[in-house]
């Protein structure tokens, strides 16, 4: 059936164009809960969506237009093992969709004599560079890490250097700076461009419930009731 997505075409371009850019632009998407978060990365993220895709070649930077150089992956940071250890839960998810989705086998030795997880993650990221890819991680849920107080000041500064070497994206229900004002100040966080998202765009919103009605005729008769939902 394809990678169907409808709408934020736009919000979209912006984030490929910039988590792709030479100097990787971080990104804070921001929305209620049931304005399609999740959904919109796991579009930016499918292997014909974006960021892979043959279709949006010419949405990418030249680097990047075979959508190979690319390495994406997503982080739901409600999940336990996340909120008990994110950055050592990204070094180990990482390494495995390297090693068994990519097919990519970097120098884990170095990796491992860094002294933190962070400063793996960072040697990480030096080494896909230095074969040409860039990885781009995304952070679904992301509130949770700033409301129970997972991330210290430290750790903030820590990982500063690592979004000069890849691209991080998190989406939230509410601003960063609403969360928690002074983590959101410092350099890891404000930085990140915020991106406020609500419903779809009524065209958009009428070519999903088309495509919709095209295999459930039932919805037909709900159209204008489901459009005044949806966009």
């Amino acid at each position: 059936m394809g990678n169907r997505f409808f709408g934020r075409e736009r919000i979209v371009r912006e984030i490929v164009m910039g988590v792709l850019a030479s100097q990787p632009t971080s990104f804070s998407i921001v929305g209620t809960k049931y304005t399609g978060k999740t959904l919109l990365l796991q579009h930016l993220t499918a292997p014909d969506g974006p960021l892979h895709g043959e279709e949006f070649d010419a949405w990418r930077p030249a680097g990047f237009a075979d959508g190979r150089a690319v390495i994406s992956t997503i982080v739901d940071c409600s999940w336990t093992d996340v909120r008990s250890d994110l950055m050592g839960y990204l070094v180990t998810h990482v390494r495995r969709q390297l090693e068994t989705d990519e097919g990519i086998d970097l120098d884990w030795r170095a990796v491992e004599s860094q002294p933190t997880s962070a400063r793996q993650m960072l040697q990480v990221t030096r080494q896909l560079r230095g074969l040409g890819l860039r990885l781009v991680v995304f952070m679904d849920n992301f509130d949770r890490i700033f409301e129970d107080q997972l991330i210290s000041h430290d750790n903030a500064d820590e990982l500063r250097p690592l979004t000069l070497e890849l691209a991080l994206v998190v989406t939230t229900q509410q601003p960063l700076h609403d969360l928690d004002r002074e983590l959101a100040a410092s350099p890891l966080f404000n930085v990140m461009t915020q991106l406020f998202i609500g419903l779809i765009e009524p065209e958009a919103a009428r070519a999903w419930l088309m495509d919709y009605a095209a295999r459930f005729p039932a919805v037909t008769e709900l159209m204008d009731l489901l459009l005044e939902l949806t966009g």
